[in-house]
């Protein structure tokens, strides 16, 4: 079962396996423990009848008399034929008044998939989203050694999905990027409960409002629906739709457009905000608490921004990539940009040999296509030199492209290293004893190489989601990792019998704009 995401903190390897996130001591290569997301409290998941549902329950007269002057009432069908009854194992089942049943909601919701993932710098805890509901959790590492274990801490539910991952240099705030555009700032960990403020509590108490029905006489007709009439006038308040955060949270700045990924920044004394959208802009923001003053704009990107990097040792220079061509390199201070570097001819070069392995219906325009999906930034000392490497992994790829970063700002290609499966997250490893570095990599074992829908038709027992590279040089070369991980065969015979999990590993390409395949 493949990790769709994975960090690391010294020794200890922290990796998400659908629902599951499991901590891996590296030195001895050995699986210590395995946290399962919970299902989401009922007191902090949204009502999902609303007020619409309600109006699909029509109130049924006592009496069946109807005026001369109205409509008669509508027949309201009470029973079901043994003929519409029909299987609907693979969908979403219905109650009655249009709401999916609890039992229904709680399996199709049931441990919730963990789609981001990060952790604090002391590695004392770790953040997740779990994207089903829409959570963020903050988990605590505790106890030392092989006696490691993880509990959670806080789940605080968002009002759109959180799309990227971000901490303070403190770790003492998240910062969250939605879907939606929104960019909030939440604490680590949550105050105690005489902390809250006031304000803060009085949101969790909906709001009432004067509340006047729309309908008029002239507008209904039939008895059922004059009798629904009279009883809305004698509501006097209605309560807001509107759900209320009821946890500490600050919006910071809002996009038009969905965001793609957030990175903080900090240089002569002054934080940043850098964010990317889907709109193909950079915006460079002020710092907590001037969010809302925009500094900069780094445009220039023809497609989506799906991943931006700022080099440790170079704090002035933004690396960014998504669906163009190339990667575009910025002095993102003053917008500016220094130069490119193309990644259509590396991408076609590992395309070109994996033809015959990939499906039929996959176009040949869609496998040269660029979706970058990580941008890693690694500085290694060689002879005595530091020299910085940027290793790049693009969606559905088999393989790794590495950059050597000069000193006039310029990428110039190293490497292109293959791997034995799609890569799907990767993480800088140091060794402190060596003074060396490396890179972990996560791998689909699941589908084929190059493709993000046909599944493998052979046996994939051994073939291990893990990978660990070490750098020779410039040069990675592969290290043996043999690590045992539980097999959750529920959560595999998914993927091989609807595919519903595939978007879990794949959703850069989902970003791009489709007007521009249009061809005339």
């Amino acid at each position: 079962m493949p990790y769709q995401a994975i960090e690391t903190v010294g020794d200890l390897l922290i990796a998400a396996r659908g629902p599951h996130l499991d901590l891996i001591d590296l030195s001895s290569t050995t699986l210590i423990f395995s946290w399962k997301s919970p299902l989401a409290s009922k007191q902090n998941q949204p009502e999902l009848c609303n007020k619409t549902t309600l109006e699909q329950q029509p109130e049924i007269p006592n009496d069946t008399a109807e005026p001369k002057n109205s409509p008669p009432a509508k027949k309201i069908k009470l029973t079901q034929s043994k003929t519409s009854e029909v299987n609907t194992s693979f969908k979403s089942k219905k109650s009655e008044s249009g709401c999916p049943k609890d039992e229904d909601i709680s399996s199709s919701i049931d441990s919730p998939n963990i789609s981001l993932l990060t952790i604090t710098k002391d590695g004392k805890h770790v953040v997740i989203v779990t994207r089903e509901d829409k959570s963020i959790r903050v988990l605590e590492i505790i106890g030392k050694g092989q006696s490691r274990e993880l509990i959670q801490l806080s789940q605080r539910l968002m009002p759109k999905r959180p799309c990227a991952l971000a901490l303070t240099d403190d770790s003492l705030k998240i910062i969250s990027a939605d879907k939606f555009g929104d960019v909030y700032s939440l604490p680590l960990l949550e105050p105690s409960q005489d902390g809250f403020s006031e304000s803060l509590v009085q949101n969790t108490v909906p709001k009432l409002s004067n509340f006047t029905p729309v309908a008029n006489e002239l507008t209904v007709h039939s008895k059922r629906n004059k009798k629904a009439l009279e009883s809305q006038r004698k509501q006097k308040y209605q309560c807001s739709q509107k759900s209320q955060i009821s946890f500490s949270c600050e919006l910071l700045l809002g996009h038009v457009s969905m965001l793609t990924d957030v990175k903080l920044a900090k240089v002569d004394g002054h934080s940043y905000v850098i964010t990317s959208d889907r709109d193909e802009h950079i915006r460079i923001s002020r710092g907590i608490p001037q969010t809302h003053v925009i500094e900069n704009y780094c445009l220039g990107h023809s497609e989506f921004v799906s991943r931006l990097c700022i080099p440790e040792n170079k704090q002035s220079i933004l690396i960014s990539g998504g669906g163009d061509d190339e990667l575009f390199i910025w002095d993102w201070r003053s917008g500016s940009l220094l130069s490119k570097a193309g990644l259509k001819d590396h991408i076609a070069a590992v395309r070109s040999k994996l033809i015959g392995e990939i499906d039929k219906n996959e176009t040949l325009n869609s496998r040269i296509k660029v979706a970058v999906s990580d941008i890693l930034h690694v500085d290694i000392s060689v002879d005595n030199q530091i020299l910085n490497l940027i290793v790049i992994s693009c969606e559905s790829l088999p393989a790794l492209i590495i950059f050597n970063l000069s000193p006039e700002n310029k990428l110039q290609h190293s490497e292109t290293v293959w791997t034995s499966g799609n890569v799907l997250s990767m993480s800088v490893t140091s060794d402190q004893t060596l003074k060396s570095k490396g890179l972990l990599i996560s791998i689909d074992n699941i589908h084929k190489p190059g493709s993000s829908i046909d599944v493998r038709e052979e046996d994939t027992s051994n073939i291990m989601p893990l990978c660990r590279f070490e750098f020779d040089g410039v040069t990675l070369k592969s290290k043996p990792l043999i690590i045992e991980i539980p097999d959750d065969k529920k959560f595999k015979d998914m993927h091989r019998t609807s595919g519903e999990i595939s978007d879990l590993y794949y959703g850069i390409e989902s970003l791009r704009k489709r007007c521009d395949e249009v061809q005339i």
